[in-house]
């Protein structure tokens, strides 16, 4: 019995010391850490220059340049449960215009703490110049109840079609699970108008095109 014991602990102790993975990489597949040392990630989206955007949970919108990762800017949110900043999107327009669409929760008057006034929200900032400024922050989607804090949802992905190449405003058309009351919505950045969208699997895009580590890193596979 003192064998089988201390075996357990032996193998207890060489899984703690391995490195987390996000999974185990399909047949052929490997994965590499791409940027580690980051703070609950919850999404990525790249650039039009093969930079990647990393959002963490507690708020920062973190930029990925192959060596290092940086704070573009920290969007204020509420942390708990599952609330937090947690999706981003880059307008298909971001050379010209600098937009990258954020998903985040918003505390009410009541703070954190009361579901009162407290929504999950479709945001813009802009990147100009290599940074971002706060004050860029840009309302385009609110009233997405939080509840008790979970089911959030955030996933945002910029929907085929939505580009033109007119000089008016595009129309950028942006889908995100379990929101406006626990459906799929279609949102329209130039107007900021939303409607729900039919359920069924085939009307559902896939929503997960990365995943993050469980250790405040992203994988990719290759």
């Amino acid at each position: 019995m003192r064998h089988h014991v201390n075996a357990l602990g032996l193998a207890a102790l060489a899984a703690l010391a391995a490195p987390a993975r996000a999974g185990t990489p399909a047949p052929g597949f490997s994965d590499s850490l791409v940027v580690g040392g980051l703070q609950a990630p919850t999404a990525s989206a790249f650039l039009p220059n093969g930079m990647l955007l990393i959002t963490e949970k507690g708020g920062s919108l973190k930029l990925f340049d192959g060596s290092s990762a940086t704070t573009l800017v920290t969007v204020p949110v509420c942390t708990t449960s599952e609330m937090g900043l947690l999706g981003v999107a880059v307008d298909p327009s971001f050379s010209s215009n600098g937009f990258i669409y954020l998903y985040r929760t918003k505390a009410g008057a009541g703070g954190c703490a009361t579901p009162t006034d407290r929504f999950n929200q479709v945001v813009r900032v802009t990147l100009s110049g290599g940074a971002v400024n706060p004050a860029s922050l840009t309302e385009l989607l609110s009233g997405i109840r939080t509840d008790n804090g979970n089911h959030d949802g955030g996933v945002l992905r910029i929907g085929p079609g939505s580009a033109t190449t007119s000089a008016a405003p595009a129309r950028r058309r942006i889908r995100m699970p379990r929101t406006l009351g626990r459906s799929m919505a279609r949102f329209c950045a130039s107007t900021s108008t939303a409607r729900r969208l039919p359920t069924t699997p085939s009307s559902v895009w896939p929503t997960r095109a990365a995943r993050s580590g469980p250790s405040g890193s992203a994988t990719r596979s290759a």
